[in-house]
């Protein structure tokens, strides 16, 4: 759908209106055909690009009256390229959805289109280029799709099945956890889609992560992060990155600068010998790419902050 009637009859005034309305709905972006369908003809929306009034982000996509797209502009002018049945999808629907944070690389679309399960890039022209990688399919159903801020993506059942696929468990084990943290879980949809997608990537490790995962973990991490927020604030030290996904590792803790990581011992997740190698492994794999791992228990944060800080403190200034 283009979004746009078709208009006959309209003044160039009138037509650069309803282009400009448009893209306020579209995170500041249009294509050629919604410019054309709203009667904006081919001289008058090339004198617009002349002029800078439109700018070339994609083949037949451009910015409106700006140069700069934020990240859900860059988004929507990835699926505008795409084309008509393209959707959001992976790491970047996971972004939108609010179960990880944005992250740069390239934005990542699912386009409907034959057979082919291939994959294609595009780029953005000009000096602050950024990349869409295009994965093609058959179709999705129509329930593992949706929209958001008037943003196509596939559904959340759906994108947190595809982020199963390149996620380690823990990985998956925080996703949902996000999920349930933004009341957004539903376990029944979750089952489904992975009943439904057996053989897909992501499926044994999804119905892992969900018969591991435990929805009580949500509330004792936060109570967690509230601590050491709070340590830091009463002793002036900076605010760390929580739970911010670092290659496939999730840290407790994170100052990427000072290139420490912080991780608090003591809660169920670390307590099986299982859990103790794999922290050790990872320990290991972080100091590989040059970041220090501290660790200590939920003891040290609550009953002894003062000391605490001052390790974290000698930590962050060992640069």
């Amino acid at each position: 759908m283009s979004g746009v009637p078709e208009l006959t009859g309209v003044s160039s005034r009138e037509a650069t209106a309803i282009v400009a309305g448009l893209a306020g709905r579209q995170h500041g972006v249009i294509t050629r055909k919604q410019a054309l369908e709203a009667g904006l003809p081919p001289e008058l929306i090339a004198s617009r690009v002349r002029k800078g009034w439109l700018v070339l982000v994609f083949r037949g996509v451009y910015a409106v009256g700006l140069a700069m797209l934020d990240r859900r502009g860059r988004w929507m002018a990835a699926t505008l390229a795409a084309g008509p049945e393209a959707v959001l999808s992976r790491r970047s629907a996971a972004a939108l959805h609010g179960l990880i944070a944005p992250r740069s690389g390239p934005i990542e679309v699912t386009r409907f289109a034959g057979g082919s399960r291939r994959k294609v890039s595009m780029a953005s022209p000009g000096s602050r280029r950024f990349n869409v990688v295009v994965y093609r399919t058959k179709a999705l159903p129509e329930r593992d799709v949706t929209i958001i801020e008037g943003i196509p993506v596939t559904s959340l059942a759906r994108t947190t099945l595809d982020l199963a696929a390149s996620e380690s468990l823990d990985g998956m084990k925080s996703v949902l956890g996000e999920s349930e943290r933004l009341r957004i879980f539903s376990r029944p949809d979750l089952i489904e889609v992975a009943e439904r997608g057996r053989g897909w990537p992501g499926t044994t490790n999804l119905q892992r992560a969900l018969s591991e995962w435990d929805p009580q973990e949500v509330e004792t991490r936060t109570k967690l992060e509230e601590a050491m927020l709070r340590l830091c604030r009463a002793h002036g030290l900076p605010t760390p990155e929580v739970n911010s996904l670092f290659g496939p590792y999730l840290p407790d803790f994170l100052w990427r600068e000072a290139r420490l990581i912080v991780e608090v011992d003591g809660f169920e997740t670390h307590g099986t010998f299982r859990a103790f190698k794999g922290d050790r492994r990872r320990d290991v794999d972080l100091m590989l790419e040059r970041f220090r791992v501290a660790r200590f228990a939920w003891d040290d944060l609550v009953n002894y902050p003062d000391d605490t800080a001052a390790r974290i403190r000698g930590l962050l200034e060992m640069v």
